[in-house]
């Protein structure tokens, strides 16, 4: 079960990691994102702790316009009670009707838009810990899984028209872990809306 939940987090990992830059709140980029894709696990850590984070690709339509994108994040499970897979170590979360998802907070990642067009480039940084979550499903004892979830990330600038800007961006994103191996590799897709 332990290795279900290293596995679970990297999947939602890269689910949540294409979806960094949907709702950003800054003045000059403010407005409607949307944006879909698939990721999948790979064995790179975002920060000295996990050695399991998700690879995502999506495309999507913001302010900008067009865009094609890739993210890498990471998520660990939070402690307390009522997770499906671990309810006495790992807390749980509402979902499908459900109060024994599984809960996940953000570990670290970073992301990029990359703009039809002039080519411009939009960079993100995830924000750790209970500003990004996820909740799993596990109850099926089998994939898919429905996930929902909140990513809150930081744009730390990029080129062209988003040279030195900077912003917050919240996308509440959903979807399904598709596969999933013993030791926590899988392959995800998501869809992402923000504002």
């Amino acid at each position: 079960m332990k290795l279900k939940k290293v596995l679970a987090l990297s999947q939602m990992a890269l689910i949540l990691g294409g979806l960094m830059l949907f709702a950003a709140r800054a003045t000059a980029f403010a407005g409607s994102y949307t944006s879909a894709g698939t990721s999948y696990t790979v064995g790179m850590g975002v920060d000295d702790y996990t050695d399991l984070s998700s690879l995502a690709t999506y495309t999507g339509k913001g302010p900008g316009g067009q865009y094609a994108g890739q993210g890498i994040s990471a998520f660990a499970p939070v402690g307390g009670t009522g997770c499906f897979l671990d309810p006495s170590q790992q807390a749980g979360c509402p979902i499908d009707g459900r109060a024994d998802g599984c809960l996940y907070e953000a570990v670290g990642g970073a992301s990029q838009n990359t703009y039809e067009g002039p080519f411009d480039i939009e960079t993100f940084v995830r924000v750790p810990g209970m500003a990004s979550t996820v909740c799993i499903d596990f109850s099926t004892g089998a994939p898919p899984y429905n996930t929902v979830g909140t990513t809150v990330d930081q744009r730390t600038g990029g080129t062209g028209r988003f040279a030195g800007k900077k912003g917050t961006v919240t996308t509440l994103v959903h979807g399904q872990m598709m596969t999933m191996d013993s030791k926590g590799y899988g392959f995800s897709w998501y869809r992402g809306v923000g504002n």
